[in-house]
């Protein structure tokens, strides 16, 4: 980690938060430099990125307290000699040529880099001078005319660190906070009803060129995979089999760099549903690759690269204040890494998604209002005759109370989201049946 950052804990809704920056840096770290499979080289490309992105944030925030910095002949001649930057601008400057990679990436990062993005070309043009300063035989008049443009661009970034900066960390710090409750709200939930879950962790992405994706691949890859995503999560939910052995889950949308988008969703799994969570892993890889016709790839076991997301699979007891702390440092995770490196999205596209917890018996009354109230509007047709609206409605609701019974009067997530798209299902039959019926006259 680099010297003069400091490890610090960011407040959760008036908390500590469950993991430190530390525990943090080494998970992302884990993530960019393994992403969905591993390397074949050595090098470890992820901590020196992590490195880097914190130490040019730091040199951002300094700028943007600094007094009266200006980058100086003197100090851009003892870069050349190879001295290091003294300033934050001369840090800055020197971050250039090495940020570079990661700006180029299609996912939004953190509000320093972002600020650096936008003053990217014209920094970029700036370390060209300097680097031809470094070979000129009249360098003192090349580094006057680098310092001009160089300080002109970090007067920029400076006023827009000062002013705008605070603001924008604030409101993503926010939605970190909301995200992780949102996300620690079903693990709680689930806990409650099961007492004990095993936690598997799958990923799941698209086969991508061996080579960086162009614009128009990796916008194919994102729309493909958030296409996917939802048949996905709705085909599990309508799998009796399947759906079962589930009591809810997390999903995050996120990038690796060499496969493009991919997806992480933590699955919490009832301790008796679908045998062993083997055969659970097994039957979500065959669907997955169904649904993407052979193209998609997926990753799933319990030796996983990253070491929050490794703790965190296993069996989960509520009983356990360790395990269930361990789970919520996955969730601090997903959702912090979303500051340093979010994708961008389709609009009306969240990053984010959980199952939700239900009552069975307010889904019933839920229901039971609906078909009433159908009942009610259309008291002139014939009733219960076969294919007519109160029919379907009728046969939902019965759908809803049995589901209802066989969980003891309280329902798994899974099974009721199948049970409201059957139940939306039936209702678009009557409605079909009802247009016929009035197109031709019936009644």
């Amino acid at each position: 980690m680099v010297s003069n950052i400091k490890e610090k804990k960011v407040a959760s809704r008036g908390s500590h938060a469950p993991a430190s920056m530390r525990e943090i840096e080494a998970a992302l770290a884990a993530d960019i430099n393994v992403g969905l499979f591993p390397r074949s080289d050595t090098e470890s490309i992820g901590s020196s990125r992590v490195k880097l992105m914190r130490g040019t944030s730091r040199a951002i925030m300094d700028l943007g307290v600094a007094q009266g910095d200006r980058l100086g002949v003197k100090e851009l001649t003892r870069l050349i000699g190879g001295k290091a930057a003294t300033s934050p601008r001369g840090r800055i400057l020197v971050a250039v040529p090495r940020i570079s990679a990661l700006m180029s990436l299609p996912c939004r990062l953190n509000e320093h880099l972002e600020l650096m993005r936008r003053n990217r070309q014209e920094l970029e043009r700036i370390n060209q001078q300097f680097d031809l300063a470094a070979m000129s035989s009249n360098s003192g008049l090349v580094l006057e005319e680098v310092c001009r443009d160089a300080n002109r661009v970090l007067d920029k970034i400076q006023e827009e660190a000062r002013h705008h900066g605070h603001d924008q960390q604030r409101h993503r710090r926010l939605q970190v906070e909301r995200n992780y409750a949102a996300m620690s709200r079903v693990l709680d939930g689930v806990l409650e009803d099961e007492e004990e879950v095993r936690v598997v962790t799958m990923e799941f992405a698209l086969s991508s060129p061996v080579r960086p994706a162009t614009a128009p691949e990796y916008d194919f890859l994102l729309t493909e995979v958030v296409r996917n995503r939802v048949r996905f999560l709705d085909c599990l939910r309508s799998s009796q089999a399947i759906s079962n052995a589930l009591s809810g889950y997390v999903w995050h949308v996120s990038y690796d760099i060499e496969v493009g988008p991919f997806i992480r969703v933590y699955f919490l799994l009832k301790a008796g549903g679908l045998g062993a969570h083997e055969k659970f892993v097994a039957r979500a890889s065959q669907l997955w690759r169904r649904l993407t016709q052979g193209s998609g790839m997926r990753r799933a076991g319990a030796h996983h690269f990253n070491p929050l997301v490794r703790v965190a699979q296993g069996v989960v007891s509520k009983a356990s204040g360790k395990r269930v702390s361990e789970m919520k440092k996955a969730f601090w995770y997903e959702a912090v890494k979303e500051q340093d490196f979010r994708i961008s999205l389709p609009k009306g596209q969240r990053a984010f998604g959980m199952s939700a917890q239900k009552s069975a018996a307010s889904d019933v009354k839920t229901y039971r209002a609906k078909s009433l109230m159908w009942v009610q509007s259309l008291s002139g047709m014939e009733f219960m005759r076969p294919g007519s609206v109160v029919c379907n409605l009728y046969g939902a609701n019965r759908m809803v109370e049995g589901a209802a019974l066989s969980e003891g009067g309280r329902s798994s997530p899974i099974i009721h989201d199948g049970v409201a798209n059957s139940f939306a299902m039936k209702i678009d039959e009557g409605l079909m049946a009802k247009d016929k019926g009035f197109a031709g006259g019936c009644g």
